[in-house]
């Protein structure tokens, strides 16, 4: 068989293969869970655990953000503060998640400052300061903290406001959660050519200019005929 031949029976026997099946990838879901709301995907809810307010109509809260610029107009408040008994103990936020990645927002007063710990899985994983200045503004969808790389089974996180006996006064203006997971229902494959397409391949064989063939390269057109299925993120909120 010549060299001509032999290439288009390869070409030929890769398009009446079986379709390629490719590793199995379910879609990226990005679910956002409000402070005073649940998780849109299995109802679960954000714990809180001590004394927070919930915002807006909190009248004895030191912190007045702008709470048309809180996610879903709401937040929750809290605050630690080692020079007074009362306001000393830690207070935290709980919330369970399978998932790949996580992240915390919320606001912070420029002018009294921000010192958070964060726990996965029961194991102190971060940390977040932000020192007080003479700032007298707010800001708002700030990151308190992130982790992304996770294995997608089911995680326990924790912020805890101040740490204890910490001098440094700690506000907490707690607005929403966000987490990444993958619901592993998708997979992908490599569409199988159809047989008219294969018809015409193989009627027209004869018809096509031998340098053509010469310098075919099968795998390569097979490569670049068919894609991966791809990873979908969609979002829920």
């Amino acid at each position: 068989m010549s060299n001509d031949r032999l290439r288009f029976a390869l070409f030929t026997a890769l398009l009446l293969s079986p379709p390629l099946q490719t590793p199995t990838f379910g879609a990226l879901l990005n679910v956002t869970v409000d402070d005073q709301g649940t998780d849109p995907t299995t109802g679960e809810s954000i714990g809180y655990e001590g004394s927070w307010q919930v915002e807006p109509g909190c009248f004895g809260c030191q912190a007045r953000p702008d709470g048309n610029q809180a996610y879903g107009g709401t937040w929750h408040d809290t605050e630690y503060d080692a020079d007074y008994p009362s306001q000393h103990a830690l207070r935290n936020v709980t919330f369970t998640f399978t998932g790949t990645a996580i992240y915390a927002f919320g606001m912070i007063d420029g002018s009294t400052g921000i010192d958070l710990v964060f726990y996965l899985d029961g194991e102190e994983a971060a940390g977040y300061t932000y020192p007080p200045s003479d700032e007298y503004d707010y800001k708002y969808n700030q990151t308190y903290f992130q982790m992304e790389g996770l294995t997608n089974t089911s995680h326990s996180w924790k912020m805890q406001n101040g740490r204890w006996m910490d001098p440094q006064l700690s506000i907490v203006l707690f607005d929403y959660l966000v987490y990444t997971r993958d619901d592993g229902t998708e997979e992908g494959e490599f569409p199988r050519p159809s047989s008219l397409f294969l018809f015409f391949v193989i009627g027209q064989y004869r018809f096509i200019p031998p340098i053509i063939i010469r310098h075919f390269n099968p795998l390569i057109f097979v490569v670049k005929l068919f894609a991966c299925s791809t990873r979908e993120v969609v979002n829920y909120a």
